[in-house]
């Protein structure tokens, strides 16, 4: 609970005033929390010359907010920058779609959230290693009043 309404140091704020008390438009109109933090987290944590130089891949993925199209950002084809890796986790309505190249973003999760047939269908034939995490689970119990109704929503959603 305190994290939902203090935040997390490096990661994300809450927004205030509220996203439900802010014009349409606003900065801050359609998340809950500022992810703002989380770009100079990720900066100093990652050397993305490293990232970037060919010798490991990178795939991760989002979706295109105006187009709803799933797009792949891949170290193959492109630099990868601490957007591009915000914008795969930025999971609406808590965090902010981001802006790569004029076009907003959100998690892939919400188009496919396990989208291994992406890495499987590469031409290339070498070793990979692949981290697959279940953040959520598909099983659970009935649930018993609203709150539950939303959380098994979201298990069932994204897992």
């Amino acid at each position: 609970f305190m994290t939902m309404a203090m935040g997390q140091p490096g990661f994300f704020k809450p927004r205030s005033p509220n996203p439900w008390l802010q014009l349409a438009g606003a900065d801050g109109a359609t998340s809950f929390y500022d992810t703002a933090e989380l770009k100079d987290t990720l900066e100093s944590l990652i050397d993305f010359d490293v990232l970037n130089d060919g010798r490991k891949r990178l795939s991760v993925g989002a979706v295109n907010v105006r187009t709803g199209n799933f797009v792949y950002f891949d170290t193959d084809k492109v630099r990868i920058g601490p957007e591009h890796i915000m914008a795969s986790g930025a999971l609406p309505p808590a965090f902010p779609s981001i802006r790569i190249e004029g076009e907003y973003y959100w998690d892939g999760g919400i188009v496919s959230n396990t989208p291994l047939q992406y890495l499987l269908d590469q031409e290339e034939d070498r070793s990979s290693l692949v981290f697959q995490v279940d953040l959520f689970s598909a099983r659970g119990v009935l649930p018993r009043g609203m709150a539950d109704v939303l959380s098994r929503h979201k298990d069932i959603m994204y897992s």
